[in-house]
């Protein structure tokens, strides 16, 4: 077998590989417990973006207090044949100051 031909297979396979990730709908971030909690949801926001649920509206001045905010890192996924994915969230709880006390990754099936 030619070094050519080796090469070509070898680039087909990783090209089949990163197909099979993109397809897994899942969104990679690397949120950070550690720097989140003690953090504001304002500047969580600016870090992560907009959260995707939040059980609670924004007070007066833009921070959400006393509630659950929510990152969806795969949400409603299907493996190759169909079958679902468990649904990936990263939760961080506010306390009533708008303060993260805790924040952590959870896997759920749909």
């Amino acid at each position: 077998m030619k070094k050519s031909d080796t090469l070509r297979r070898l680039c087909l396979l990783l090209l089949i590989c990163a197909l099979l990730c993109s397809m897994s709908g899942c969104r990679r971030f690397d949120y950070d417990p550690d720097w989140i909690i003690g953090k504001n949801s304002a500047e969580i926001q600016k870090r992560y973006g907009a959260f995707d649920f939040c059980n609670a509206e924004a007070s007066d001045d833009g921070l959400v207090r006393d509630c659950v905010a929510t990152y969806y890192i795969r949400k409603d996924a299907k493996q190759l044949f169909g079958d679902p994915l468990p649904d990936i969230k990263f939760h961080i709880w506010f306390d009533e100051t708008g303060i993260a006390y805790e924040a952590y990754r959870r896997e759920d099936f749909p």
